[in-house]
C-alpha cells in the first residue's frame, strides 16, 4: 500500500513538473497594437477618416506592432546625450529638401519617410537627393491600396528589402502608375525607432545628430492657429497624419497656440500639403501635444555596391514579435539555400526591439538536419548590443558558405524586461494578406536546442489570420572571389 502511495505521489509530481515546464516554455505572440485593432475595425466598417474638415488628405495608419516604450532617462541615454541649443532649424544649415505636395492622396507617411531620408543625406553626407514617394506609395507591397495610408513600419519593410528608394524622375508624383523595376539608388541598412515619441530631448538630439525625423500625430484644424501657424492638440485622439520634424524653438510662445499648452516650446514641422499652406509649407507643433506617435529616423543609406544579394523571407518586415512566458531571451533562425552567386555572407540584419538589445549571431554551413538550424558546421559567432531600437545591420566579416547547400543564420536575442524578443512577420487581413511561409525555413527556440518550425506551428492557410509566420532575419551577401 505504501509502495502504491509513493508511486502515485511520484506520478503527480511528474505531471506537475512537466506542466510547469510546459507553461514556462509557452510560446506567445505579443498583443496587437490596440490602435491598430481599432483601425482594423473601422476599416472593416468603412468608417475611416481619410481627409481633414478642410479637405486636406491624411494617410497615417497605426502599425500592427509597436516598439515597447522605455523610461525617459533611458530614451535620453539612448541618443548621444549632449548640450543642445535653445533653437535649431535644419533649413538654416542646408539640411532639408523642398516642401512637396501629396495632393488628394493619403500618402503623408511616404512624404515624411523620404523627407527624413533626404535630410539625413543632405545634412550629414552633403548629398542632395529627390526620392520617389510614389514608388513607395504604390509598391509598398502591403494590402492597402495606393493612397489609402501607411506608416513607418511599411516604409522600413520597403526600404530594407531594397525595393527603394528610387529617383523621383523615374517614378514621378502625383500618383500615376509607376513603372516597376526602376533602379534602386541606395541600400537602407538601419532605421531608428525612437522608443518614446514624447521624449522632447531625445527627438531634439536625433534631429541635431542625424537630420529630420518622421513623426505621426493627430491633425484636426480645430486645434490650428492659422495666424501663427501653431498647432497643439490636448485630446488623446489617435494619430492620423505623418510629417517631418526639422528643428525646434524652446521659446516659441505658448500664447501662439489656439489652446494654450502648459509651456513654451515647439518643434518646427515640414508638412506635405504644398508651399502655399501654412508658413511656406511649415508649421509649429507644441512640445506638449498629447498625440505624438511613431518617431522614426531614417538615418542610414549606403551605396548599392555594399552587398549584392539579400537572403530573406520577410518582405513585410516587422509585423509582430514572439517570445516565451516570463523570459526576455529567445532564439530565432532562418535557413537559406546558398547561391553560387552570393556565397560570401558579409552582414546580418534584424529588428532590435528595445534599447540595448543583446544579440549573439551564429552562422552554420552545410546543415545535416533540415529541422535543426544548428546542425551544420559553425562558421561564425558575433555578439553585441544594439543601442538603438529599430532595424539594424551587423557586419560578420567574410563567411564563406557552400553553394547549393543549406546554411543558417541563428540569433539569440535578449530584450531586457521585454518578453517578446523575436521579431516576426505574419499574415493579417487588410494589412499583410499575401504573407506566406514555407516549411523548414524559419524557426524559434527557447534554449537554442529544441526548435519550432514557425510555418508548421502556426500554419500557412491563406484564408486565416495570424499565421504564415517568418522570423525577421536577413543575410547580406556577395559572390566570393575565386
Amino acid at each position: 500500500m505504501k509502495k502504491l502511495g509513493l508511486i502515485l505521489v511520484l506520478m503527480i509530481f511528474s505531471i506537475f513538473y512537466v506542466c510547469s515546464i510546459g507553461f514556462a516554455q509557452e510560446l506567445k505572440k505579443a498583443p496587437l497594437n490596440p490602435k491598430f485593432v481599432k483601425w482594423l475595425e473601422a476599416k472593416k466598417a468603412g468608417t475611416l477618416e481619410l481627409k481633414t474638415e478642410d479637405v486636406h488628405p491624411l494617410g497615417y495608419i497605426p502599425p500592427s506592432f509597436k516598439f515597447p516604450k522605455v523610461s525617459k532617462s533611458l530614451g535620453i541615454n539612448l541618443v548621444e546625450a549632449q548640450a543642445l541649443p535653445s533653437k535649431f532649424d535644419l533649413r538654416t544649415v542646408n539640411g532639408t529638401t523642398p516642401v512637396r505636395d501629396q495632393g488628394n492622396c493619403g500618402s503623408c507617411w511616404a512624404f515624411a519617410t523620404m523627407a527624413s531620408l533626404e535630410s539625413y543625406l543632405k545634412y550629414k553626407k552633403s548629398q542632395t537627393w529627390n526620392f520617389s514617394e510614389q514608388d513607395l506609395n504604390q509598391y509598398h507591397g502591403f494590402s492597402l491600396p495606393e493612397c489609402q495610408g501607411g506608416n513607418a513600419y511599411m516604409s522600413t519593410a520597403y526600404l530594407t528589402r531594397w525595393s527603394g528608394p528610387v529617383k523621383e524622375r523615374d517614378v514621378p508624383y502625383p500618383y500615376v502608375s509607376a513603372t516597376p523595376g526602376v533602379p534602386v539608388v541606395k541600400h537602407i541598412q538601419k532605421v531608428w525607432f525612437l522608443p518614446d515619441p514624447k521624449n522632447i530631448n531625445a527627438i531634439k538630439t536625433a534631429v541635431y545628430n542625424y537630420g529630420a525625423i518622421y513623426i505621426a500625430f493627430y491633425w484636426d484644424s480645430a486645434y490650428y492657429n492659422y495666424t501663427t501657424y501653431a498647432y497643439y492638440c490636448n485630446s488623446t485622439n489617435y494619430a492620423n497624419h505623418a510629417v517631418a520634424i526639422v528643428g525646434w524653438d524652446d521659446n516659441f510662445p505658448k500664447e501662439n497656440f489656439k489652446t494654450q499648452p502648459p509651456g513654451n516650446g515647439a518643434f518646427i514641422i515640414k508638412n506635405s500639403w504644398g508651399k502655399s499652406w501654412g508658413d511656406s509649407g511649415y508649421f509649429y507643433l507644441s512640445y506638449y501635444d498629447k498625440t505624438l506617435d511613431e518617431a522614426v529616423s531614417f538615418y542610414n543609406a549606403q551605396p548599392t555596391t555594399n552587398y549584392e544579394r539579400i537572403y530573406e523571407y520577410d518582405p513585410f518586415g516587422l509585423v509582430n514579435a514572439v517570445g516565451y512566458s516570463n523570459s526576455d531571451t529567445a532564439w530565432g533562425a532562418n535557413v537559406f539555400l546558398a547561391s553560387s552567386n552570393a556565397d560570401l555572407i558579409k552582414a546580418v540584419g534584424f529588428y532590435a526591439l528595445v534599447p540595448n538589445t543583446e544579440y549573439t549571431i551564429y552562422i552554420y554551413d552545410n546543415l545535416t538536419n533540415s529541422a535543426n538550424p544548428r546542425s551544420g558546421t559553425l562558421k561564425k559567432t558575433v555578439s553585441g548590443k544594439a543601442s538603438k531600437p529599430g532595424y539594424v545591420t551587423i557586419s560578420v566579416g567574410d563567411v564563406k558558405v557552400t553553394p547549393n547547400k543549406r546554411f543558417s543564420v541563428v540569433i539569440k536575442f535578449r530584450t531586457p524586461n521585454y518578453y517578446y524578443p523575436v521579431p516576426v512577420e505574419e499574415r493579417i487581413w487588410f494589412y499583410t494578406d499575401t504573407a506566406s511561409c514555407g516549411m523548414k525555413q524559419s524557426f524559434i527556440s527557447y534554449d537554442g536546442s529544441s526548435w519550432i518550425d514557425t510555418c508548421a506551428y502556426w500554419g500557412n492557410d491563406p484564408y486565416e489570420d495570424y499565421n504564415n509566420v517568418n522570423v525577421n532575419i536577413k543575410a547580406y551577401a556577395v559572390k566570393a572571389t575565386q
